[in-house]
């Protein structure tokens, strides 16, 4: 994301909290390998739809930076503490 590049993740968790399919990235089931080619061609075949994501992907990675991580890791183990 941060390199400018179109996005194709796997839908698991931790992933499908940073990429929000057909927003700014792309998000294919865990061993659907017809899904992947799919969006793959999909990219290919539409380079606005590439752009958009791109797009959306840098101006989402405000939101991760070391600060925030940091902030929500805190909060995390302050709420398991209680």
């Amino acid at each position: 994301m941060s390199k400018g590049l179109p996005v194709i993740a796997t839908n698991v968790d931790g992933i499908r909290e940073m990429v929000t399919d057909g927003s700014n990235g792309l998000l294919v089931n865990y061993g659907d390998t017809h899904g992947l080619a799919t969006k793959i061609q999909n990219l290919l075949a539409d380079p606005e739809l590439a752009r958009r994501l791109v797009k959306n992907a840098y101006a989402s990675l405000v939101n991760y930076t070391w600060e925030n991580t940091y902030a929500a890791t805190i909060q995390v183990y302050e709420e398991l503490l209680r």
